[in-house]
């Protein structure tokens, strides 16, 4: 299973490959072109991976694990750990 760190590197890794390929096909040196192509990788996938997670609607993150469940959830279904329950409204 991957983990996230494995799969930022293999998105830099991707497209500095590609990247080198391009540029490699249009007459530009392939080194130069895999360095910037990983480079402007590692600065865009962190603001793409962001969006996405603010994209995401009805998940939130356990303090405890870290991990992603939903935002109804009482019990975090990884750990265990209980949220305190939400404050009943008073009627006004």
């Amino acid at each position: 299973m991957f983990i996230q760190g494995d799969l930022a590197l293999l998105v830099i890794l991707g497209s500095a490959i590609i990247g080198g390929l391009i540029g490699m096909l249009r007459g530009h040196n392939i080194v130069v072109a895999m360095a910037i192509s990983a480079l402007l990788a590692w600065l865009v996938f962190p603001i793409v991976g962001w969006i996405l997670l603010l994209l995401v609607p009805g998940k939130k993150r356990c303090p405890k694990c870290r991990e992603r469940i939903e935002r109804k959830a009482v019990v975090c279904r990884f750990c265990g750990y209980s949220y305190a329950p939400a404050p009943a409204p008073t009627p006004a």
